[in-house]
């Protein structure tokens, strides 16, 4: 016999849950690539924005390349990044009650009053939440391109990617946690809350090995063959505090784990792309 199912239901669409948000954005980009010597190539690129409601940003690139010999190069990039709160993330607010048995096995079924609390909300705010900040990265990438043949070629690349105040929905915190803040206040009628949160940095390295190679078919056209492998990993570099609230509650073991293993860490792709040219449109 499977579990007992728990029900619950959603209380849908209140006024409390409503929310008219809008973000504008103005930016602009320069990007300038040039051959310096024979063999060294370099780029630098710009981005400047500017946010209705998070400000002035601005962010860059250099790339470099030197090639060794006409077959052998080495490549490198370092960038930094920004990425604002969605508007969902930002203003997302929601209500629903389930119906659990407290304490389990035991016959005693209650009704339990769970929310999503708009990040900026101040039911979060007693919990530690706070406006959301925009999540700022710093890439960093180093590889090798060998061109064995003129129609072929295989790349390896390494790169690693920290993103500080990683927007992070918290857990579900439970009754025994949010029940001594909130009580003797509006909202001691809560008795389980999440919310999105800034308080994970994150640190994701991997390495990328490519190979292409164009086969020509003569009178039946071309095709192109690719494959790639990739292996990364992410972890966190780091969990704060919050409302006197430990961050491994805020973001308990599933979430972490969802964080750092919630994508493959390997793939593997395979590709052909085949190109035939049947002549001239009369």
């Amino acid at each position: 016999m499977g579990r007992r199912p728990i029900p619950g239901y959603y209380s849908g669409i209140t006024n409390v849950d409503a929310a008219s948000l809008e973000h504008k954005v103005f930016g602009a980009y320069v990007d300038l690539e040039g051959q310096l010597t024979e063999k060294f190539q370099a780029g630098v690129a710009v981005r400047s924005e500017h946010y209705s409601d998070f400000g002035d940003t601005t962010n860059g690139k250099l790339s470099l390349r030197y090639d060794f010999t006409p077959q052998i190069a080495a490549r490198g990039s370092i960038s930094s990044g920004y990425r604002a709160p969605s508007l969902v993330q930002s203003g997302l607010s929601s209500f629903s009650v389930q119906v659990v048995e407290q304490p389990p096995g035991s016959g005693n079924w209650v009704e339990v009053q769970q929310r999503t609390l708009r990040a900026d909300s101040p039911e979060a705010a007693l919990l530690g939440g706070r406006a959301l900040k925009p999540e700022e990265s710093t890439n960093y990438s180093l590889g090798l391109v060998w061109r064995p043949l003129a129609n072929a070629s295989v790349t390896l690349d390494a790169y690693r990617i920290d993103i500080d105040n990683r927007i992070t929905l918290s857990d579900q915190l439970p009754a025994g946690v949010v029940g001594p803040i909130f009580a003797g206040t509006p909202y001691a009628n809560i008795q389980s809350a999440a919310f999105y949160t800034n308080i994970a940095d994150t640190r994701t390295e991997g390495v990328e090995l490519a190979g292409q190679y164009q086969w020509d078919l003569q009178q039946f056209g071309r095709l192109d063959l690719s494959a790639g492998f990739a292996k990364t990993r992410t972890r966190i570099t780091e969990l704060r505090d919050a409302g006197g609230i430990a961050g491994e509650q805020i973001v308990g073991r599933a979430t972490q784990g969802l964080i750092e293993h919630g994508t493959p860490d390997s793939k593997l792709t395979l590709s052909a792309h085949w190109l035939y040219q049947t002549g001239a449109s009369p």
